[in-house]
């Protein structure tokens, strides 16, 4: 795979997934934090003026640094939100990225729900095998 926007993709894919073992025994594949992590790292290096691409990579950090307690990490993803929200337009999505990093700025517990259509929250589903 070599198009940043597959990298993209998948980065949000595996960031959003949630890491339950019985969904990989189902589907073959679960959520994966480091990996997304991987993937828009790939898609930064082909492509590093993106808007989109800065802010998942922010989203991705700010996410681990939430999840873990790891405030390198979170401070790693605070400055690649700030960076998206400096970067020219070059896609019709750019303002809404934009105005996307400042929301999860100021509030970083978001960042692992995040979606460009709106916040995905699984806290609610119930993992297989539990009342």
């Amino acid at each position: 795979m070599r198009s940043p926007d597959l990298y993209l993709a998948a980065s949000a894919f595996y960031r959003l997934l949630p890491d339950w073992a019985w969904l990989d025994w189902m589907i073959g594949v679960h959520g994966d934090k480091q990996r997304a992590l991987d993937y828009i790292e790939r898609a930064l290096a082909i492509a590093p003026m993106r808007v989109d691409y800065h802010l998942e990579h922010g989203v991705v950090l700010t996410c681990l640094g939430v999840e873990r307690g790891d405030a390198a990490a979170l401070a790693r993803g605070r400055r690649a939100l700030a960076h998206a929200r400096t970067l020219p337009h070059l896609l019709g999505t750019d303002a809404i990225d934009q105005q996307n990093a400042a929301i999860l700025l100021e509030k970083p517990e978001l960042a692992c729900s995040y979606s460009r259509d709106g916040f995905i929250d699984w806290s609610g589903v119930k993992q297989a095998g539990t009342l």
